[in-house]
């Protein structure tokens, strides 16, 4: 089995987390997206439109409720994405 490790919020480490990839595992990250990685993109749209990439959205705010989601957040117990609805 791959397994890949998809960063968003800069919080991983890829030094702590080469253990846990298998052979043929990927760590993208967004870090310097500004300066992004083609092949990392690239990689990343592949697996949304495989199917093989499974965003876990753990809750759901509506904008009016920006202030109580980042409260959420800082919990730190959050186990997926929280989304802000438009």
């Amino acid at each position: 089995m791959k397994i890949t490790f998809i960063d968003t919020v800069l919080k991983l480490s890829k030094s702590n987390l080469r253990k846990a990839l298998t052979p043929n595992g990927k760590f993208i990250t967004t870090r310097g997206i500004f300066r992004s990685r083609t092949k990392d993109l690239i990689f990343l749209k592949e697996l949304m439109e495989a199917g093989m990439f499974k965003a876990v959205i753990d809750r759901r705010y509506p904008l009016e409720q920006m202030v109580e989601a980042h409260r959420y957040v800082d919990t730190g117990y959050k186990k997926g994405n929280v989304v802000i609805t438009i």
